[in-house]
């Protein structure tokens, strides 16, 4: 199910280009520093997204399925080291 298709998911931003990067900028820029952000997905982008908006002065919970954050991207022995 996308969750853009969901009733009351107004503030709810996927990010897949360009302009839905500007699109998430703008909204974290309108939203200002302290306000709370939820970014799902603890992989790549999930992660910079998160630092990006975290250095922008939101507060930011990362949710994903698996644990650690980038679990599919780094090795077994970086992750229990």
């Amino acid at each position: 199910m996308r969750l853009d298709t969901v009733p009351g998911n107004e503030a709810l931003l996927y990010l897949r280009n360009i302009a839905d990067a500007d699109r998430l900028l703008a909204s974290a820029d309108a939203a200002g520093a302290g306000a709370p952000v939820v970014v799902v997905g603890g992989g790549y982008i999930g992660t910079e997204v998160t630092a990006a908006l975290t250095l922008r002065g939101l507060k930011v919970a990362l949710h994903d399925c698996g644990w650690p954050a980038l679990n599919l991207q780094l090795e077994c022995n970086l992750l229990h080291s």
